[in-house]
């Protein structure tokens, strides 16, 4: 094992089947106790495939929000994270988030609107990938102090145990995947190889296949972005893109890693808190 979490068995595996070149399979991985891996590829003969299966979090296999959906955990180093997007209406406490299926003009309020979103507004498309959240939805309050995001509110929509990771703690994961990140402060694309391991290798079909190396798992799930000029929402790159927030705070708005189809990389920004984003968790 590499680091015990991530599998590094080499094993033949020879089935006969028939095939014409040029079709497309499916292979799935799996070992008991580990998180199964799927690759789609179009085979050639004499190829070789790899495919990674990672484990979960020691003693926190799952954790359960209010709402009763169920999270699987990743460990990958020294951190332990949710492996899919959050999907929960409520707070830990019970408090209820608005639901922003219509939403077009919020008249001023998006700063401090605690919104979540179905993509394109049906409830269908957060059975794969969960919902998309304002920056005050996501942090449970607008706040743009970092000190008090770091020392009291960054729990945000997480259930009890966890919070929503900080800007240093995407940094930390990002490093360690790929070495090539060294401008920790760098906004913009970053790193040589972070998109590969990070993406599943489902849902994008990129150019460049995804590897899941370490069990991370981000989808293609879109966004919802506000617009100062028209006063509007509108839903956008489903099965191309995905952005999280951070709960780190910059010039009013909050930082945010994004992935996007064809790119082996990741992307760093801050932006307007009114935007709707994915949400992962990381455990405290």
């Amino acid at each position: 094992s590499q680091e015990s979490y991530v599998l590094n068995v080499s094993k033949s595996v020879k089935s006969e089947f028939t095939y014409n070149i040029g079709d497309t399979i499916e292979i799935t991985a799996k070992k008991q106790n580990y998180h199964s891996n799927t690759i789609v590829i179009k085979p050639e003969n004499d190829e070789n495939y790899k495919i990674y299966i990672s484990c979960p979090c020691s003693g926190i296999p799952t954790v359960t929000d209010y709402d009763g959906n169920i999270y699987n955990t990743v460990q990958i180093g020294n951190q332990c994270w949710m492996k899919e997007n959050m999907n929960t209406t409520h707070y830990a406490d019970g408090t209820e988030m608005l639901d922003g299926t219509g939403v077009e003009d919020w008249a001023g309020t998006y700063l401090s609107s605690k919104y979540y979103f179905n993509y394109n507004d049906n409830p269908a498309n957060s059975v794969k990938c969960g919902k998309l959240y304002t920056w005050a939805a996501t942090i449970n309050g607008y706040v743009t102090d970092n000190y008090e995001l770091e020392h009291g509110v960054r729990k945000g929509i997480c259930p009890d145990g966890w919070h929503i990771p900080s800007d240093e703690e995407w940094l930390e994961l990002e490093m360690y995947v790929d070495d090539s990140i060294t401008l920790p402060d760098f906004s913009g694309q970053r790193g040589f190889d972070v998109g590969i391991k990070l993406k599943s290798c489902m849902f994008w079909q990129d150019s460049i296949p995804n590897t899941n190396m370490y069990g991370f798992s981000i989808i293609p799930c879109g966004k919802k972005t506000y617009s100062y000029l028209s006063h509007t929402y509108d839903f956008s790159e489903l099965n191309a893109y995905s952005a999280f927030w951070t709960s780190t705070a910059n010039g009013g708005g909050g930082f945010f890693r994004s992935f996007s189809l064809n790119s082996t990389k990741s992307s760093r920004g801050s932006t307007n808190p009114s935007h709707g984003y994915s949400v992962r968790c990381i455990k405290d």
